[in-house]
């Protein structure tokens, strides 16, 4: 799995005041999060701010970002390891919440992550994904292909089609794809949306092209939209 600049600290110290100026987990205080939280691929720790009612670890590959959560946040817990094999740190069955905001897209294996967070997760736990949906319309808008094809693309490497943040992704991530995986892992699906929009402060005219994107592009084609989130349940006995 690929560290990119997330063992600089300078770089980490800027990118951590760009998510506090564009209030980048706000969505995070709307939802019932409690107990034993897990966020797999934390960085420098940023998402605990808004977990105040939580026992919370930060779990990050990168020993550069636990470094620096650890600076940041000296009362959490964070440690630093390989997503792919949860299970080698933790004990099965521990978390109530299970997370990962904008990680897997980075992954070599991210479904091998997903089979990982559900074992961490206690029976009944949830398990909560972000992460970008791609093939989304810009995508299609950028690349000149097909969106009636989008089936082609689901979970796909971008090889071909690198430009601006996709450049350091290793994988065309979608909201379906997750969702048909916890599926398979036997967990309910309690959240599905795949044009989720995680509005920025500092970004308000790609907001609310993106907005009105979803109720001009939405009904023709339903999974194209610029980001997912999916909470589900692990099942009680299984």
């Amino acid at each position: 799995m690929a560290v990119f600049e997330f063992n600089d600290e300078n770089y980490l110290r800027e990118y951590f005041k760009f998510r506090k100026s564009a209030d980048y987990f706000w969505w995070v205080r709307r939802l019932p999060i409690r107990g034993n939280v897990l966020e797999v691929g934390s960085g420098p720790g940023q998402l605990s701010e808004e977990l105040t009612d939580c026992k919370y670890t930060g779990f990050d590959i990168a020993p550069g970002s636990i470094k620096l959560a650890k600076k940041l946040y000296p009362s959490k817990k964070f440690v630093c390891g390989d997503a792919h094999a949860l299970t080698s740190y933790f004990e099965k069955d521990g978390f109530d919440w299970v997370i990962t905001v904008d990680v897997l897209e980075h992954a070599d294996n991210p479904m091998k992550i997903v089979e990982q967070m559900v074992r961490v997760a206690r029976p009944g736990g949830k398990i909560l994904i972000k992460a970008p949906n791609q093939p989304n319309m810009y995508f299609f808008l950028k690349s000149g292909k097909n969106p009636f094809r989008w089936r082609d693309y689901v979970m796909t490497k971008p090889d071909k089609f690198k430009w601006g943040s996709e450049s350091d992704h290793k994988w065309m991530t979608s909201g379906i794809a997750f969702r048909n995986e916890l599926l398979k892992l036997g967990c309910e699906i309690h959240v599905y949306d795949d044009w989720f929009l995680p509005v920025h402060r500092t970004r308000l005219i790609k907001d609310v092209l993106l907005k009105v994107s979803k109720y001009i592009f939405k009904p023709i084609f339903p999974h194209l939209g610029y980001n997912f989130i999916i909470i589900a349940q692990k099942p009680l006995k299984g």
